[in-house]
C-alpha cells in the first residue's frame, strides 16, 4: 500500500491509544470530536482542492453519500411522516413468509425488520447492508436504478405529494414556500438559479394544479446531488 502521508500523526494517535488504556472508545471520541473531523467539504475552488486534491492533509471533509436508511428517513421527514417512535412489533401478522413482503411502515429505518429475501426497495437500491451475510464495509454504488427509482418509483412519488401537500399548507406564498422547502430537504437556503428555476416551473404550472407542480419540485429535490451526499 502507499505510505502514510501523515506518520507523525499516525504515532501521535497511537501513543495516544496507549496512554488512554488502549480504549478504542476514548480514541474514537478524541477523533470524532477533532477539528479536522468537523470540517466541512468546500467547493472545488478552494486552494485545498488544487494543493492536496486527494485530501491526504485533512484539510476538508471528504464529500460522501448518505447512507440508506438516512436517506429513506429524510424524505420522510420533508413530507412530514416519518413515525418518531420506536419497539412493538414491526412484521406484520398475516404474513407466512418474506418473499413479496410488503414495507409499509412509516418508522424510522432502524426499525424496519431486516428480511433476507425482501428488503425494502430504497435500501436496496442505495446499498444498504445484505441481511444475509456479515458486511464489514458497505459497496457504495452508483448506477442507473438509483436515477430511475428517485424519479418513478411509487415511495418517493408518495412522499413528494406528501410533502407538495405540506409545503402549501405551511406557507403562504411560493417566495416563502421555496425557501422552506429547500430547508426541509437540502438543510439550506435555495440558490438564484434554483429560485429561477423553481419560479419558472410554479409559474407555468395551470391554476388549481399547485400540488402537481410543487410534488415535481420536491421529487427534483430528491433526486438532487445536494440531498443525497453530505459535504
Amino acid at each position: 500500500g502507499e505510505a502514510p502521508a501523515q506518520p507523525e500523526l499516525l504515532d501521535w494517535l497511537a501513543r495516544r491509544f496507549i496512554n488512554g488504556d488502549w480504549s478504542v472508545k476514548s480514541l474514537v471520541r478524541e477523533i470524532a470530536l477533532s477539528r479536522a473531523y468537523r470540517l466541512a467539504a468546500p467547493a472545488d475552488e478552494s486552494p485545498w482542492a488544487k494543493v492536496d486534491p486527494e485530501n491526504h492533509l485533512f484539510a476538508r471533509a471528504p464529500r460522501r453519500r448518505i447512507e440508506a436508511e438516512s436517506l429513506r428517513d429524510s424524505i420522510l421527514v420533508a413530507s412530514g411522516r416519518l413515525q418518531l417512535q420506536g419497539g412493538g412489533p414491526t412484521i406484520q401478522a398475516n404474513k407466512a413468509n418474506d418473499f413479496s413482503y410488503e414495507h409499509d411502515l412509516l418508522l424510522r429505518s432502524v426499525y424496519l425488520p431486516a428480511l433476507r429475501n425482501s428488503m425494502p426497495e430504497i435500501l436496496e437500491t442505495f446499498n444498504a447492508a445484505d441481511p444475509s451475510r456479515t458486511t464489514g464495509r458497505r459497496d457504495i454504488g452508483t448506477v442507473a436504478p438509483q436515477a430511475l427509482f428517485l424519479l418513478n418509483n411509487r415511495f418517493i412519488l408518495e412522499e413528494a405529494r406528501a410533502a407538495a401537500a405540506r409545503i402549501l399548507t405551511d406557507g403562504k406564498t411560493d417566495e416563502e414556500r421555496l425557501e422552506l422547502a429547500s430547508l426541509r430537504v437540502l438543510g439550506r437556503s435555495p440558490l438564484p438559479s434554483e429560485k429561477q428555476l423553481a419560479s419558472s416551473l410554479l409559474a407555468s404550472s395551470p391554476a388549481g394544479k399547485e400540488v402537481e407542480a410543487w410534488t415535481t419540485l420536491f421529487q427534483a429535490y430528491f433526486a438532487c446531488i445536494d440531498f443525497r451526499y453530505l459535504e
